[in-house]
């Protein structure tokens, strides 16, 4: 998986959230059990609004995890200059909600970080424009040309981290991905991208679109 360190740690933030709740509603249970009113144990119990809160943050902090598990991650990978921004803001939001409902003392004194996740967009990008002259664009074209080029994938691979160089499936995940890349039409992959991101966010129907079939 491209980007697998934020996702490994989004999604150890998202175990932590179902811990946190599953010892809530244990120590609701015992205390109810023992004839106590559960208000006086604290953290027993979860409010219904810091229930949907909770959920609503951690659905959106794993939305973000989706699209480098699904094809067109290459592109999310290049062209998502927001991607640590928005990584440390679900991640925050989370943690901000805990601390607000006094939930984050259920950890047994372990502290919940702040978000600060990795940049490995920055990495790609400079990757491409150094092949590009300066262009995210002709940076992919040149790779998507060399495709075939064992030691041009190497290279990508190595920088995104998706495992072994000489794994021959991870080699054809990578050359999937830039066939995939529409760069024939000669639009900038970066318009391209925010284009397919705006039908996302005003509900335009993107299945069809290539880069994500």
């Amino acid at each position: 998986m491209v980007n697998k360190e934020n996702c490994a740690k989004a999604s150890g933030l998202a175990q932590d959230v179902l811990r946190v709740l599953d010892i809530s509603w244990r120590r609701f249970a015992a205390a109810h059990q023992a004839g106590v009113n559960p208000s006086l144990v604290p953290g027993a119990g979860v409010p219904e609004e810091t229930l949907e809160t909770l959920a609503y943050h951690l659905r959106h902090l794993l939305s973000l995890v989706a699209p480098f598990t699904a094809p067109g991650w290459l592109l999310h990978a290049a062209c998502n200059k927001k991607l640590k921004e928005r990584f440390d803001g679900g991640h925050n939001a989370l943690v901000d909600c805990l601390k607000a409902a006094g939930l984050d003392v259920l950890l047994g004194g372990k502290a919940l970080a702040r978000g600060d996740y990795r940049d490995p967009v920055r990495a790609v990008r400079r990757l491409l424009q150094s092949h590009g002259a300066g262009s995210v664009t002709k940076g992919l074209c040149y790779y998507k040309a060399k495709a075939d080029t064992g030691a041009v994938v190497h290279e990508l691979v190595t920088l995104l981290d998706l495992g072994a160089a000489d794994d021959d499936m991870v080699a054809a995940a990578v050359r999937a991905e830039l066939a995939a890349v529409p760069t024939e039409s000669g639009m900038d992959v970066d318009v391209y991208y925010n284009s397919l991101v705006a039908g996302e966010n005003t509900g335009h129907d993107t299945s069809n679109d290539a880069v994500f079939d």
